[in-house]
């Protein structure tokens, strides 16, 4: 669940902890991924962005350090 609100200068969400972490230090961390990983990875976070598209959402901030991993 996602939960947000703001101040006068800032927009907060709130959301659960994820123990997986952001898939960044999965890059540094771990040796190479193997091609069935990063296809899982790819069409989950393709999924993704198609549900927030569809949505009139976009996201301007697509990088390692904002995707996080359950």
């Amino acid at each position: 669940m996602i939960q947000g609100f703001q101040d006068e200068g800032r927009l907060y969400f709130l959301m659960e902890y994820l123990h997986g972490g952001k898939i960044r230090d999965h890059f540094s961390h771990t040796k190479p991924f193997g091609e069935d990983q990063v296809k899982q990875y790819v069409a989950t976070i393709s999924m993704a962005l198609g549900l927030l598209h569809s949505k009139n959402i976009v996201h301007g901030s697509l990088k390692p350090e904002s995707i996080l991993l359950d």
